[in-house]
């Protein structure tokens, strides 16, 4: 359990993904896509309502990727079960 009076030392989410996507090696290509998905769901995590959206990766569990998930299904513009995965 983390202690109230200590900083807390885990990096926010989007801390997170740019260390990630500077991390990254490979194709321009791959890096490209990485960076737009990873910005994606960083974009939709933020919009959530009603203290639903997470702050650090460690809170990010199943049942918030199957949201994104469907978000990417049903929302703007719809994509393809297999592209949404």
């Amino acid at each position: 359990m983390q202690d109230p009076t200590l900083p807390d030392a885990r990096l926010p989410i989007s801390v997170s993904i740019n260390g990630y996507i500077d991390a990254l090696m490979g194709a321009k290509a791959t890096k490209k896509a990485h960076r737009h998905d990873l910005r994606e769901f960083e974009a939709w995590n933020e919009s959530l309502e009603n203290k639903k959206s997470k702050k650090y990766v460690e809170e990010i569990d199943k049942a918030h990727m199957r949201r994104f998930f469907e978000y990417l299904m049903d929302d703007e513009p719809e994509n393809c079960p297999f592209t949404a995965a």
